[in-house]
């Protein structure tokens, strides 16, 4: 199977729908029909090729979302090279690390990355802008045979993502085109998504949430995606009223920002608090007991405030605490509270269907086995796991037990059936963004400070939340030392 080929079949009579949108931070509009989206990969796709890509190469894709970002990752796939994913918000030393430890033919970037990156790319990595065909930027230095940059790889392996979801440092994480089709068509079909899925894109496309829920879900099922030029509240509540989408995949911290808004307009009317305060508890016990979904019809003024037309809620990337959980429920939404990790694809828990729950992950999907372990660690095992670390054979290795991916995180099993994870066996840290980080990263960020001794780094609960914050921890040189200055640092 290839992505390129799965998405073109699908779609090849499809030509004249709108596939790709985007507004622009200066408001531009852009749209793409399938037809014209297919026309835009072909040229890319001829480009690379001029440029000397061949099967198995591997191709870095660093650019914020828009609709070339998809363009390039189907022309990638259209030749059978690998997409390299690097996500366009990380230090430009994170991204150096990334890119060296890659060996790459090719960065593809869009301008706004490339300025970022200005003085600190390889100069024996040429660079190439997506957003104009693949044509090398004007200011690139580069001068040498391509052909010669690196040594070419599996082109089975359709894109390399890298994460610490469940390594000590992050890891780059090789996906076959077989496993990603595989997996986002068996969970389309476990949530009866069809064509008419208009996708809200905020979630970077180069993580495993996005790419699945973002990339491959809308194209391979006929949708469209709609892009902002800026993930602000403003551009997405804009975003909302205007495209009026179907599916809205994020993360935790967004949804619990919602809430907080939509609980304080609430809360300014008397009337409407006191009229929530009656009916939501009723909304949210009903749904729970009986499936019946009472909150969609009483709560429609919060449901026009996503635009209306809000299908599913999907959260992904780190835990969602109960009581947000709970109020998108009782208000009527089908908010599907996942687990998963980049190495064993996505979904792999979740709730899906009818059965939605506000404290638990839910099940586990068709074709996915799950255990847990003596020592209390969830052992998920799929025919969607990654194929192994890019170059890390050891590493890969021990990630596995007797075929069992060994997820690092504790979980139980509640009365119901479904998944619960209660906490970690490994130091990463789960940021409300849902980006990972170990301690160690974030220690080696600090120069020495003058009057420390010692720093330690941990990843401490906040409060009321389920996710993590940052805290270090400091022992000083003498006793002194301004706790300010300390502080200041």
């Amino acid at each position: 199977m290839n992505i390129y080929d799965e998405v073109f079949s699908n779609n090849k009579r499809n030509g004249g729908k709108i596939a790709l949108a985007m507004e622009t931070a200066d408001h531009e509009h852009l749209s793409f029909t399938y037809t014209e989206m297919f026309a835009a990969v072909d040229i890319l796709a001829a480009e690379l090729l001029r440029l000397g890509m061949r099967p198995g190469d591997r191709i870095a894709l660093i650019s914020e979302n828009r609709p070339e970002w998809i363009t390039a990752f189907l022309a990638a796939a259209k030749i059978r090279c690998t997409a390299v994913l690097l996500d366009a918000s990380l230090t430009g030393a994170d991204l150096l690390r990334y890119i060296t430890k890659s060996d790459l033919r090719l960065l593809l970037m869009s301008p706004r990355v490339m300025k970022a990156l200005a003085g600190i790319v390889p100069s024996d990595i040429p660079c190439a802008d997506l957003t104009a065909g693949a044509k090398l930027f004007a200011d690139t230095d580069f001068s040498g045979d391509i052909r010669e940059a690196a040594i070419t790889g599996d082109e089975a392996v359709a894109a390399i993502i890298y994460s610490s979801g469940t390594t000590r440092t992050p890891a780059g994480i090789m996906h076959t085109h077989d496993a990603l089709i595989r997996s986002t068509l068996m969970c389309a079909k476990c949530n009866n998504l069809n064509e008419t899925g208009k996708y809200l894109s905020v979630v970077p496309n180069s993580h495993i949430y996005g790419l699945i829920c973002l990339v491959l879900g809308p194209m391979l099922m006929r949708g469209d995606v709609f892009f902002i030029g800026e993930n602000t509240p403003a551009a997405i509540l804009k975003a909302f009223a205007e495209y009026r989408p179907t599916i809205f995949p994020c993360v935790p911290r967004v949804y619990e920002l919602f809430r907080t808004e939509i609980e304080k307009k609430i809360a300014a009317d008397p009337k409407s608090a006191k009229l929530f305060r009656i009916f939501f508890p009723i909304c949210l016990k009903l749904r729970q007991k009986t499936g019946i979904n009472l909150g969609k019809v009483l709560f429609k003024a919060i449901h026009k405030g996503f635009g209306g037309r809000i299908e599913v809620f999907c959260s992904a990337g780190a835990p969602m605490d109960q009581k947000t959980a709970e109020f998108y429920l009782g208000t009527g939404f089908n908010m599907l509270v996942t687990y998963g990790a980049t190495e064993t694809n996505i979904p792999t828990l979740g709730n899906y269907g009818r059965k939605l729950t506000a404290d638990s992950c839910g099940r586990r999907y068709p074709d996915v086995s799950v255990k847990i372990s003596d020592t209390g660690e969830l052992l998920i095992r799929s025919d969607y796991m990654m194929k192994g670390y890019f170059g890390e054979p050891e590493m890969t290795a021990a990630t596995f037990e007797d075929g069992w991916f060994k997820t690092g995180d504790l979980c139980r099993i509640d009365r119901k059936g479904h998944y619960v994870i209660t906490g970690r066996r490994k130091e990463n840290i789960v940021l409300a963004s849902g980006k990972k980080v170990t301690p160690e990263e974030v220690e080696a960020a600090y120069p020495p400070i003058p009057g420390v001794k010692e720093i330690v780094v941990s990843g401490v609960t906040a409060a009321g939340k389920a996710y993590d914050e940052i805290h270090a921890f400091v022992v000083l040189s003498e006793a002194n030392t301004a706790h300010e200055e300390i502080e200041a640092r």
